[in-house]
């Protein structure tokens, strides 16, 4: 019903009764409040309908009394067209809860497994299980509804998992599989109890910790579905650690599929980021990498992709600075002496050419040989499950040679070095071993 004016006053009420009924009351509306929803009501049913001026009763309008007499199915009749619901954290139901109706409702499938003598009235609903700990709960509420029963299926036209009759407030289902689309089939049998309303919420806790373990969006290995909306919180076990998600595939619809990332544990808190398409998701160091994540995914309907795949970290705050350097000149013969700076960490890890490793801050490698050139990398924690800085250098080692202009023999090394304003070349002594005297 939508309300065009409200004449000489502000606002109206709108009063309704179902079959003479006790009476329900939408007060405060005006001509730009949207369209106002009543029912649904069952087969049969006559609901008069007022507005109510809002001083004076004389100026009230009846609007009518209406029968309803055709069926309206509900959006989720069928098991194709199934209500997609979020796994929510268990503090977030009832409030997170969707509405919902078998009122109209026909039956697609076989008769459930049980309380399934009788005629029946189904609707569909499909959650992705995400990263959460088992099991999963399912919590109904009811309102008008005077029967039903739960089934969960792993897919549409399967066998039903579990049922559970005799209208339950809780359904918990235990040994469901990580990132997984189940169904709801939600019953009423009209030969125990008359179809209504619900509201349904679906909740879990998330894993205990996410760390080390590698995640995927809601398709898993394979591609993801159409019409996703999932949630999922990523945390740790240990009280101070902050989550990395580091990412090794990212195909998503370019500009209709989006995984949003948020800086906490709801969709509510602040976004890291946004990403689409098919280019690595990358924190603010530049690395395919994002710290403290909520992930919230949501697919379009139509065209699938492989989505992501990402490992889970977890390390403990303040991230370390981190820097690499080595000491000019490197020749052959001498010593190449490594540097990751002063007070930036409590831990070292350097890796590099020809097998080089060392745990040392500011290791040194003597008698160099050119197989002691290429690129060095430091990793800098504070403390063994610190967060990781890394930092690189690259060693250019050169060749020494031996000069004898007239009287002096020399071992020479020349090396090339970058500044501002251009590339010079400088040549250094490093040893002066005799004199030779030659025949007069």
């Amino acid at each position: 019903m939508d309300v065009t004016t409200t004449g000489d006053v502000a606002t109206t009420t709108l009063w309704y009764s179902e079959n003479g009924g006790t009476p329900t009351t939408i007060p405060g509306l005006t001509d730009l409040s949207p369209d106002q929803v009543l029912g649904p009501f069952p087969i049969g049913s006559s609901v008069h309908v007022e507005l109510l001026h809002e001083s004076d009763i004389v100026c009230d309008k009846n609007l009518g009394t209406f029968t309803h007499n055709t069926p309206c199915p509900p959006a989720n009749d069928l098991c194709a067209n199934a209500t997609t619901l979020t796994v929510n954290l268990p503090a977030q139901c009832p409030a997170q809860s969707t509405a919902g109706r078998t009122i109209d409702a026909g039956i697609e499938s076989a008769l459930p497994g049980c309380n399934g003598i009788g005629t029946i009235q189904d609707v569909w609903y499909v959650f992705n299980t995400g990263y959460s700990q088992s099991p999963i709960n399912i919590a109904i509420a009811a309102g008008s509804i005077g029967h039903y029963g739960v089934e969960i299926y792993a897919a549409c036209g399967g066998t039903a998992i579990s049922c559970t009759p005799n209208s339950p407030a809780l359904v918990s289902a235990g040994g469901l599989s990580s990132f997984t689309d189940y169904r709801i089939r939600v019953f009423t049998n009209t030969s125990l109890g008359a179809a209504g309303t619900f509201t349904i919420c679906v909740y879990a806790n998330t894993q205990p910790s996410a760390c080390g373990n590698t995640v995927y969006d809601p398709g898993g290995t394979g591609n993801y579905g159409n019409n996703q909306n999932v949630t999922t919180t990523y945390c740790s076990s240990t009280p101070g650690e902050v989550v990395t998600l580091t990412f090794s595939q990212f195909n998503l619809e370019d500009d209709f599929d989006f995984l949003y990332v948020h800086n906490g544990p709801t969709t509510a808190s602040p976004v890291l980021g946004t990403f689409t398409g098919t280019t690595i998701p990358a924190g603010g160091d530049q690395h395919p990498r994002i710290r403290l994540p909520h992930a919230a995914v949501h697919l379009d309907g139509s065209q699938v992709r492989a989505g992501y795949t990402a490992n889970v970290s977890c390390c403990a705050t303040p991230l370390p600075n981190g820097n690499a350097y080595e000491q000019y000149p490197v020749c052959t013969g001498s010593t190449l002496q490594l540097n990751a700076g002063n007070n930036i960490g409590t831990l070292f890890s350097w890796t590099g050419p020809n097998g080089f490793t060392s745990l040392a801050q500011n290791p040194t490698i003597p008698n160099v040989t050119t197989a002691a050139q290429g690129t060095y990398t430091v990793t800098v924690r504070n403390g063994a499950n610190g967060c990781p800085t890394v930092a690189t250098t690259a060693v250019v080692v050169r060749l020494t040679r031996t000069r004898s202009p007239l009287h002096l023999l020399a071992t020479i090394c020349s090396w090339i070095f970058r500044r501002a304003g251009g590339i010079q070349r400088r040549h250094a002594t490093d040893l002066h071993t005799s004199q030779r005297h030659h025949d007069q």
